[in-house]
Order: structure tokens, then C-alpha cells, then sequence
């Protein structure tokens, strides 16, 4: 993706996942339920599920490469604490903003946001779950049906992508139902 110079601080960003401050709000609850996990009888392992705009953010914690902008600017309840997680279950999200089509209002509006910032180029290259996978990844159960949004097939097919090639344990649930929807049966 190349930025092109321009500031745009006065359009709205409407509903849109900006990673820093989503990976902030995954990374303290993963920390959160790491530190009550004893007492509420739990082994301290983390799985995350995310559907959606929830899969989009659930996936910023799946990579082993989280972007300085993420860890100097943290800050919660349980400030110290693993955030790895041991697995993660996403439905359809947006992995990777760069590959949307720019038509599309959420590649406008993170665009906006992106242009907002100090560094556009560097603001474009933290969005995304996929931009935090560098050698390895959590192993990850990725579900999509191909009848819906055409964007999700795409994001999908990156995703597995990078986890093929950081030979991370995946596995794909493809056509388990109609439309932007959840499994609700096995396949």
C-alpha cells in the first residue's frame, strides 16, 4: 500500500478496529484473566475467539512480532503478565487492511485514521493481525463461509497463507453454513 500525502483529521473514522488500541484491549484481558486465572480454578492458558470485528481484533494477539506501538503504549489493571496465547478460533475479519478493496469504507476509514497519525506508512503497517506474524503464530482454527462478503475469502486465504508459512498448526473450516454466520453443528 503507498500512502499519498494528505490529512484528513476532520472525517469521521466510523466503525473501524484501529490496532493500537485494539491490541492494547486484547493484550490487558489476556493479562487479566492470566492473573485471576488461579483463583478462579483456571491452568492460566488463554485461547481467544473472535467473530467478525471481534475476529479482527482477536487476531492482533496470534503473532509473535507485536509492533512497539503496542507495548510502550499498554496500560491496565495487571500492567505486567504474559500475553502469548496457547490457541485462537476466528471467524471471518479483516487480517491485513492493505488487501481491501479501496472502495470499501473500513479501507477508507483506516486509511483516515492512518493519515491522522505522525507516520502514515508506519500507521498502515501495524493494522492488521497478519502484519504481527513474523517466524510463528498461535495455532488457529480460521472458519468462513465463501457466500459471504468476498473480502473474508481474501483475508482468510492470507492468513492461512502466513500460517503455512511460519508452519503454524491450522486448520480451516470452509461452507459449514450460509452467510456471515457461526458454526453451530459439527462438520
Amino acid at each position: 500500500h503507498s500512502c499519498p500525502t494528505r490529512r484528513s483529521s476532520d472525517l469521521d473514522y466510523g466503525a473501524v478496529e484501529i490496532a493500537d488500541d485494539a491490541a492494547r484491549k486484547v493484550r490487558a484481558a489476556i493479562r487479566t484473566l492470566r492473573h485471576l486465572a488461579p483463583e478462579m480454578g483456571m491452568n492460566g492458558k488463554v485461547a481467544l475467539y473472535g467473530f467478525s470485528r471481534g475476529s479482527t481484533a482477536a487476531s492482533l494477539a496470534i503473532g509473535d512480532k507485536p509492533f512497539d506501538e503496542w507495548l510502550t503504549t499498554e496500560g491496565s489493571r495487571f500492567d505486567s503478565g504474559e500475553t502469548d496465547i496457547q490457541a485462537a478460533v476466528l471467524g471471518p475479519g479483516i487480517f491485513d487492511y492493505s488487501l481491501m478493496s479501496k472502495s470499501r469504507n473500513e479501507y477508507r476509514h483506516i486509511d483516515t485514521y492512518c493519515h491522522t497519525t505522525p507516520d502514515a506508512q508506519a500507521a498502515w503497517n501495524r493494522q492488521g493481525g497478519a502484519r504481527a506474524i513474523n517466524a510463528a503464530a498461535a495455532p488457529t482454527l480460521l472458519f468462513f463461509n465463501t457466500d459471504d462478503d468476498p473480502e473474508y475469502s481474501t483475508q482468510a486465504e492470507h492468513l492461512v497463507n502466513l500460517l503455512r508459512k511460519t508452519e503454524t498448526p491450522h486448520t480451516l473450516m470452509q461452507d459449514y453454513g450460509k452467510g456471515h454466520t457461526v458454526p453451530t453443528s459439527p462438520v
